[in-house]
């Protein structure tokens, strides 16, 4: 025999409630290091580089090439190259505020990304033009000697940017430091599972269905809104005064966050509608 469950609202909803704040802070603590790096990114680390190796791209393939000129600045851009030394930096800066280092104590390695971004610029103006193979290593020396030039503009903008951080913003990096931590996040991860274990143990399965998956899209347009919108807002806002430059934040996090929450709905909508089916089935028997 099958006990029947009996639902009492006050617990189903604030459980519901807590699952909803629990699986938040766990989705941003678990993202919350992409939107940071962007923003470090998009508020100049990204463009005191590139503004460097560009003038090797110029040199090879003149200013009326407008056109390509801009195509491979974009490329050059969207490199995940660049996206690494952001975050090698951004890390370090954490890892330095957290634990009060200077900036001089401060050891970012490059190299690798600063090596391969100069095959790839070498390889970018070679589609665009015509090098002699005698040439090859001229052309590769040439973009090396514009990295050593960009990356001692990285270090000095990085330097500018750990200065005005640790001095307007170290509480909330040290607060950051630990809400991105690997044992918050298990905590938090944790935390979701007993809770949705709670909500499914105590509610009968034809309500559960449609209670989790009604609260999987709800956790995912509060993320969608909070993200893209609240966030977003705030960050154009303050980034000028705090960095330096207007900075964004990208919303695709936000887009991906809300269709993940939304097949995570269809999922457990028919896996507990199929757990229904079984168990009244053998009701019936």
């Amino acid at each position: 025999m099958f006990k029947k469950k009996t639902v009492n609202k006050v617990s189903f909803t604030l459980l519901n409630i807590v699952l909803v704040l629990f699986s938040l802070v766990f989705i941003f603590a678990n993202t919350a290091g992409v939107y940071v790096v962007g923003v470090l990114d998009d508020a100049g680390l990204r463009r005191a580089y590139v503004t460097r190796v560009m003038d090797v791209v110029f040199d090879n393939l003149g200013s009326e090439a407008v056109d390509s000129l801009e195509k491979i600045q974009t490329d050059i851009e969207q490199r995940p190259e660049i996206r690494s030394i952001t975050k090698k930096y951004t890390d370090a800066f954490v890892d330095g505020i957290w634990n009060d280092k200077e900036f001089s104590d401060i050891n970012v390695d490059i190299s690798v990304e600063i090596d391969d971004l100069a095959t790839y610029i070498a390889d970018e103006i070679k589609t665009y033009v015509t090098i002699p193979t005698v040439l090859d290593k001229t052309l590769t020396q040439h973009i090396k000697t514009k990295e050593v030039a960009a990356q001692t503009a990285v270090q000095l903008y990085a330097q500018s940017l750990y200065e005005d951080i640790r001095s307007e913003m170290a509480p909330l990096v040290k607060l950051y430091y630990v809400f991105t931590s690997n044992a918050f996040k298990t905590v938090m991860a944790i935390a979701v599972i007993l809770v949705a274990a709670a909500l499914i143990a105590t509610t009968p399965v034809k309500i559960s269905k449609i209670s989790m998956s009604v609260v999987s899209i709800i956790i995912g347009v509060l993320y969608y809104l909070l993200a893209n919108v609240v966030m977003g807002r705030v960050v154009f806002a303050t980034s000028n005064r705090i960095l330096g430059r207007t900075a964004s934040i990208s919303t695709t996090p936000g887009y991906v966050i809300l269709g993940i929450m939304a097949g995570i709905a269809a999922a457990l909508f028919i896996i507990l509608t199929i757990t229904d089916i079984v168990i009244n089935k053998k009701k019936a028997d």
